[in-house]
């Protein structure tokens, strides 16, 4: 359930981003998938990686470090939840050649897959 711990820690700050970047159907999905948005599982996959090389946090652990870092560093978190939205968004937006080579809807489903 570190999703979970993500999207209650993060989430207004994810979808403050997201409409910075003008992404407002972006936002209404992650809203309404929460959780379950593979842009969450996403960003739990990084901040799991950073903290813990080996992939071994728990939950708690997670929680714990996002929330040490928001205490004594939120630039930096701020700017890697930044980082993160904007890398996310790159990678499922379908230019007019990745269309052309038949790159349809929903690529960010792929994403979430390429992940696991």
């Amino acid at each position: 359930m570190s999703n979970e711990v993500v999207w209650t820690l993060l989430s207004p700050l994810i979808l403050k981003t997201l409409d910075r970047l003008g992404k407002a159907e972006l936002s209404a999905e992650l809203e309404l998938e929460r959780e379950r948005h593979p842009l969450i599982a996403y960003m739990e996959g990084y901040f799991r990686k950073l903290f813990a090389p080996s992939g071994g946090l728990t939950c708690p652990e997670l929680e714990k470090y996002l929330r040490d870092m928001e205490e004594s560093r939120p630039n930096e978190l701020k700017s890697l939840v930044e980082m993160l939205v904007k890398e996310y968004c790159r990678r499922i937006t379908v230019t007019p050649l990745r269309r052309e080579l038949g790159e349809r809807s929903a690529p960010w489903r792929l994403i979430a897959r390429e992940e696991r």
